[in-house]
């Protein structure tokens, strides 16, 4: 089912079915071997596919398309941001502790959660409450900071040896 088709009519029932995804991962089991050959049993991992296969999407990439496109629904970016900033957190926990790969972790954030190993300092905008002047007003003063940053002079503050 596409996007299209797979849109709720209101909040409390995206939410609930957001709340069913987690609530399934939770209680199926997995057992598995750790690297010194221990059987541990950790529970399904989020991901935002299957996030996006349990609410009725037929692709991670139609969820991302709902999220950005809401089509008059404002509710609904805020609440599948904050399921995907779960998932985003299992991920992270799980490379931390050795669960899962840390490359396998490092490609799902960046794929599915805007992570980027490259340094941004372009300001950008996602709410659309403001409007086209109040956005191109912010990026010029973003600018201004920017240039303001770079004019600053280097100092290096040595500790007081005196003591």
């Amino acid at each position: 089912m596409g996007a299209e088709q797979a849109f709720y009519k209101d909040p409390e029932v995206l939410q609930a079915a957001v709340d069913a995804y987690f609530a399934h991962c939770d209680t199926v089991q997995y057992k598995r071997l750790t690297k010194k050959g221990d059987e541990v049993i950790t529970s399904e991992p989020y991901t935002v596919e299957g996030l996006a296969l349990h609410l009725g999407f037929e692709s991670a990439r139609s969820l991302l398309n709902y999220e950005n496109r809401n089509n008059g629904k404002v509710w609904a970016a805020p609440i599948v941001r904050r399921a995907k900033t779960r998932i985003g957190q299992q991920v992270n926990i799980w490379a931390m502790l050795g669960i899962i790969d840390s490359h396998v972790a490092r490609l799902n954030l960046m794929t599915n959660h805007g992570y980027s190993e490259k340094a941004q300092s372009e300001f950008i905008l996602t709410d659309d409450r403001i409007g086209d002047d109040e956005r191109a007003m912010l990026k010029d003063a973003a600018k201004v900071l920017a240039e303001q940053r770079k004019s600053l002079p280097m100092t290096t503050v040595s500790p007081d040896m005196s003591d």
